[in-house]
Formats: structure tokens, sequence, C-alpha cells
């Protein structure tokens, strides 16, 4: 039970971090922390109940924050988390005799590293990845990110399911045994204890949002399942991870509507939890939450339009994946980056065509220390575009397949991805004046 309640306030801590605004993050601070960083805060024993609560979620949450890399000015550079790798967010290297105490030190005007300085400092493993973080210098500067999350976003999906998986959910049950109840039995059936299994899988109004789902989306049923208290593991066991986020994505919208049910509220319509659903869904399996498209400004994406698995036709006539012109007046821009796990190499490969499929333009070029294949992605895309917004003036689409590309430069907020320099980027060439589309396309 503690460790969920410190994964719930770690979350309140996390919101002062990415809310520094608010009024109550200014009161906090204004008390607390007037001339610091909440993350080096040193708690009094005398503080309120609210901050002594704040102090503890903030143990948990240090655990996995990352400083993105703006300018580097404050980011200490032996004491801050700032490499992202799967372990030591800080340098393995030791300090020794060095007297750089700031990332900024070791980033030259332009933004990039002092490669000198950074083999006379540190160990090569150090080296490797430092070399592959992309500062972003001309941006607003350092800030803070959620490391175990690809996003950078301490996610509410994720807590709800540990709440779950602790067996720490608000059933009667559990308010039974904690002398809030006066019996365990389900209100809304009164059919069986309301525990958590119940509550999320057998309950019928559990059942019938489960039923709507598995219409649409390729999960499986957790209504034969196993019902002891390791049930969720067992579920989840062997999904797959898009599987488990859909998974955990309906239980989580069950709650929500059983608690509908429990405060005497009316309760939303099947229909409207499974489009939300689905909805929610395609951000989630996008990353971000897709923007509203806007046609008027050519600002417009992609979509799945199912997650339900389709049986695919062997096609007689191959021209219905072959590569299709652009509409007359648009250029298209075909994108596509590629990366060596093994030896972290990657290049990236571009063409333009007009309307008539004439080319305008190609170029590949090779990439040093790049992170993974969707930075190679990006790199490609962002190259490209910027080469075709120089060469050409009709409007552009630009076609690449990565969905989640195509989500991170449609998000509405900032991102705190480890991609954050590119995504900046191409939004800054996505504001340009001209017409632009940027979508997902079949591999093939």
């Amino acid at each position: 039970m503690h460790i969920f309640n410190q994964a719930l306030l770690a979350r309140q801590a996390w919101r002062l971090l990415e809310f520094p605004e608010s009024l109550c993050a200014q009161v906090l601070k204004a008390r607390y922390y007037p001339d610091g960083d909440l993350m080096d805060t040193v708690f009094v024993g005398n503080a309120s109940s609210t901050w002594q609560a704040i102090a503890y979620g903030l143990e948990l949450l240090k655990e996995g924050i990352i400083w993105r890399v703006g300018r580097g000015t404050s980011i200490r550079v032996w004491r801050d988390n700032w490499i992202p790798r799967e372990t030591h967010l800080k340098p393995v290297s030791l300090q020794g005799r060095c007297r750089s105490r700031w990332v900024a030190d070791f980033l030259d005007d332009n933004g990039r590293w002092k490669l000198d300085e950074l083999q006379r400092w540190f160990l090569l493993v150090d080296v490797d990845a430092i070399s592959k973080i992309r500062p972003a210098v001309r941006n607003d500067g350092d800030f803070y990110a959620w490391h175990p999350e690809k996003t950078g976003i301490f996610t509410k999906v994720r807590i709800f399911a540990w709440k779950v998986a602790t067996d720490c959910l608000a059933t009667r049950v559990n308010k039974e045994k904690r002398s809030l109840e006066k019996h365990g039995n389900c209100t809304i059936c009164g059919t069986g204890e309301e525990n958590s299994y119940h509550t999320l899988c057998e309950c019928p109004h559990a059942r019938v949002l489960w039923i709507a789902m598995l219409e649409c989306w390729d999960i499986p049923d957790a209504f034969h399942g196993d019902a002891r208290s390791e049930w969720l593991f067992i579920l989840l066991e062997n999904a797959t991870p898009v599987q488990r986020s859909l998974l955990l994505l309906l239980l989580w919208r069950i709650w929500h509507v059983h608690n509908e049910f429990t405060h005497d509220k009316s309760p939303p319509p099947v229909p409207a939890s499974k489009s939300l659903l689905q909805s929610y869904a395609e951000s989630l399996l996008a990353i971000k939450q897709f923007p509203n498209a806007d046609p008027a400004k050519g600002k417009e994406i992609v979509c799945f339009s199912s997650l339900k698995p389709v049986k695919r036709r062997r096609h007689s006539d191959e021209e219905e994946l072959a590569w299709q012109k652009s509409v007359e007046g648009w250029t298209k821009l075909n994108v596509d980056g590629s990366f060596v796990a093994e030896t972290g190499e990657a290049c990236t490969g571009m063409v333009l065509h007009d309307h008539l499929g004439a080319p305008v333009f190609s170029a590949v070029r090779y990439l040093q220390a790049c992170q993974d294949a969707l930075e190679a992605e990006l790199a490609t895309c962002m190259e490209g575009l910027a080469l075709a917004l120089e060469r050409t003036t009709p409007p552009i689409v630009v076609e690449n397949d990565s969905s989640e590309l195509v989500s991170l430069v449609s998000a509405r907020s900032h991102d705190r991805s480890r991609y954050f320099s590119f995504v900046e980027k191409l939004k800054c060439l996505l504001a340009m004046p001209r017409e632009i589309k940027i979508i997902k396309v079949h591999r093939s």
C-alpha cells in the first residue's frame, strides 16, 4: 500500500515540475524553495503535511527523473541525471580534477559537443552515450522528463495499473478490511464480492464494455481467467506490448464507469466509452494525442483506422501498394531513415517529386552517433523537409513509414521525449507559411 501511495504523491510532485507557473507550484516555491530547484530542496522537519507528502513522493520521482539538454546551463555534470540510457543516468566516470561543473561547459556556441573535452574527462562508455544526445541550444533551455516513459511524461494509466496490481483499488472488499464498509458485496449487481477482478472483469457494467471492445480490439478476454490476486499479471503475461496498453486503457475506463455508479451519477453509455477508448488508444499508440486536423492550413495527419487485425488479401495487382504521384499543384517528399542497432550506424534517404512524378532532388547522408531508428527517421524528415522548403514553392506532402514520427510532430503539448530537439525543429518547419501534410504510408 505504501508503494502505491508514494507513486500517487510522486505524480503530484511531477505536476509541480510540469506546471511551474500554476498557482499551487508558485505558492509552494515561495514558501519552501524560493531561490532553488524542487529536486534539490532540503525538507525541514516543521513543514506542512502537504509539503511532507510531496517530499515523500519526490523520493520516488528522483529515481526516474532526467534532464533534457537544451543549453546545458542548469545541469550539473557530475550530480544530475542527464544521460539517457538503461542504467546509470549520471556519468560513470569520476570527476577527478575536472573543474567543469555544468553540461554547458562541454558544448560549443553552436550546441555541438566538444569531443576533445569529452574524451579528456570521460570514459569511452560515457563519451558514446553523451555524443548521441542532441542538445537544443536555441530552445528555452533545459527541462525535466520522466525517463522510464518514452514520451518523457509521468503517466496516470500506469499508476492505475500499479494500484490494480497491488490490490489497492477502493473496492468494497478493501474498504471492508479497513472497517469503512459493513460488507464487501457489490452494490451494482449484487452477485458477488466487489474485489478488483469482479469490478473490472465480471460485473455486468464491465462485461458490456469488454464485449464492445473485443469487437474492435485484438485483446485477450479476462472473463474466464484466473480470479486470484495475481489476475492482472496473468492477463498481461502473454500479451504483446500493444495489447497490454489496450488492456490497461480498458480497465482504466471500466473503473471510471464503476465510480460513476458508486457515486450515483449517470454512467456514460457504452458507445461513448467505446469511442473514447478507440480515440485514446490511437493517441497512446502514437505517443501523444493528435491535434484536430486543419485542412485550411494543410496540417493534416494520418490516423489508425482500426486496431483489430485484418486478414491481408493477396494482391494480384500490385498497383494498390505502388507509389502514387501527388495531386496537381503539390510536391511529394518521400523520406526514410535506416539504423543498425549493433553498430549505431544510420543514414538518411529522401527524394522529392513534382505532381507529374518527375524528380526534383534526391539526397542521402550518413548519420553519426544515432540513438535508434526513430531518431534516424526524424533526422531524415527534418533534413528532407528543410531542403524541400528551400528548393520549391508548391505545397508539400511528406510520406514516411513511422507512425511515431507523425504523432510526435503533430502533438499539441511540449515534447519531453529524448527526441525533443528534432521534434521542435520539425514543428518550426511545419509552421512555415506553406501547406504541409505529413502522413504515414505502408513500408512496402
